[in-house]
């Protein structure tokens, strides 16, 4: 019988720094979200809210967005659908300002201001 010895991946890597291909934290970037807010539908299709980890916001957003859209085309320009669209700019509006600090909390880096 033949001994071969065995030999690790590491066995060549002798220096301490780590490998080229680690892995980077992931980062939310603010820009990104806003590029999302306006090509998702205008922000009524909640791309950026996805992105940035708020599912559930994302899918309530996405389904408000989704009626909004398509419901004029079933039911015709009523209440309920003038009331639905509202709600769906004022929200739009709102995530316009709140981008900022939800991309602060997706990092990790919400700064509290003890007062």
């Amino acid at each position: 019988m033949v001994n071969v010895p065995k030999i690790s991946r590491s066995a060549g890597n002798t220096s301490a720094q780590a490998p080229y291909w680690t892995k980077l934290p992931d980062r939310k970037i603010t820009w990104v979200a806003y590029l999302l807010l306006l090509m998702g539908g205008g922000g009524f299709l909640g791309f950026h809210r996805f992105y940035l980890g708020y599912k559930k916001s994302a899918k309530i957003q996405l389904a408000l967005g989704v009626t909004v859209l398509f419901l004029p085309f079933f039911i015709g320009w009523n209440l309920v659908f003038e009331c639905l669209y509202y709600v769906a700019i004022t929200w739009y509006f709102v995530d316009v300002f709140l981008i900022p600090k939800m991309v602060r909390e997706a990092n990790g880096t919400l700064i509290v201001d003890d007062r």
